[in-house]
C-alpha cells in the first residue's frame, strides 16, 4: 500500500511540474516572440537524423515593403481561407 501512496504522491507532483512549466511558457511567449518554429525544428532534426551537425537556421527581419504582395496574402490565407473570396477579414465573436 505504500507503494501505491508513493507512486501517487510522485505522479501528482511530476504532472503539476509539468502543468506550471507548460503554463509559465505560454505566458512567456504571449510576450516573447517565440524563438524558433516547427518547420525550423524539423530541419534541425532531419539535419541531426543525417548526422549534419553543423546546420543552423537563420533568419533575418526585413522592411514590409521587401516583401511580396503574394506573400502578405498567403500569409492571411494560411488563417482564412474565405480571404480571397470575400476580400476582408472575418472577425468571429
Amino acid at each position: 500500500m505504500l507503494v501505491y501512496l508513493l507512486l501517487w504522491h510522485w505522479s501528482k507532483r511530476a504532472l503539476s511540474i509539468l502543468f506550471s512549466c507548460w503554463l509559465i511558457t505560454i505566458l512567456i511567449f504571449k510576450f516573447l516572440p517565440v524563438p524558433f518554429s516547427m518547420i525550423m525544428l524539423e530541419r534541425k532534426i532531419n539535419a541531426w537524423l543525417s548526422l549534419n551537425f553543423s546546420y543552423t537556421s537563420r533568419s533575418a527581419c526585413v522592411e514590409l515593403n521587401a516583401i511580396s504582395p503574394n506573400m502578405l496574402i498567403a500569409a492571411i490565407a494560411a488563417e482564412d481561407q474565405n480571404f480571397q473570396i470575400i476580400g476582408d477579414l472575418i472577425f468571429r465573436q
